[in-house]
């Protein structure tokens, strides 16, 4: 099973398939990937942050958030 990626409702509709893109992606190369639930959150600055249980790694969450905020 794959990893659960769940999207805050302030991103739009329009979006939200390009975000679980990015991070469905960037789940799918690690081998834990089907016990991983992350969560995309929009904050108040309208930046995207993510949190992915069981991962400790700040660079590998930092660099999902980097592609999160080049998306148009």
């Amino acid at each position: 099973m794959p990893a659960r990626i769940i999207v805050d409702e302030g991103v739009t509709g329009a979006k939200r398939p390009k975000v679980e893109a990015v991070v469905r992606s960037a789940l799918s190369s690690r081998p834990d990937a089907d016990e991983l639930v992350a969560v995309v959150t929009k904050l108040p600055s309208g930046r995207l942050t993510v949190f992915i249980n069981h991962v400790a790694d700040p660079t590998f969450v930092a660099t999902i958030e980097d592609a999160l905020a080049r998306l148009s």
